[in-house]
């Protein structure tokens, strides 16, 4: 069993990881490389995907609430 390296609440951290896999972006595959990576390496995943602020007009990809941190994930990249 996995132990729970964030304050999910309400479910286990594979429960959480699956939730946020459904708010992710079909045309951005590096949201997806880095929540498998976030996930598969017990680190603490975001508190949303794909969130939109519009009060500040902007759709961070993923939203650390606690930490008042977003991440983008924008552009192209080449996997070496």
């Amino acid at each position: 069993m996995r132990l729970n390296p964030d304050d999910t609440v309400g479910g286990s951290y594979e429960e959480k990881y699956e939730l946020l896999k459904k708010g992710l972006h079909y045309r951005s595959p590096g949201e997806k490389e880095l929540l498998v990576w976030l996930f598969e390496n017990g680190y603490r995943l975001p508190d949303y995907t794909n969130y939109n602020m519009e009060q500040f007009y902007v759709q961070p990809d993923f939203v650390y609430e606690k930490e008042k941190a977003l991440i983008f994930v924008d552009g192209e990249y080449i996997k070496t």
